[in-house]
């Protein structure tokens, strides 16, 4: 019997941990898409050259 609690507890949280990832994952597309979006404007107003915005979308990567 104890042992399926513990089986229980340990499926719990690997349920939560899948979720956090999830999220996080889903977060960093969406950041890294409307980055997309913007990088010509971004470029321009920072005046950064295609290796320099290279750097800024490997942050999101």
């Amino acid at each position: 019997m104890e042992t399926t609690h513990i089986q229980t507890r340990a499926t719990a949280r690997h349920h939560r941990l899948l979720a956090m990832l999830f999220i996080t994952v889903v977060i960093t597309y969406l950041d890294r898409s409307n980055l997309s979006i913007a990088a010509t404007a971004i470029a321009q107003d920072l005046q950064l050259d295609p290796a320099h915005m290279g750097l800024v979308f490997s942050a999101f990567g």
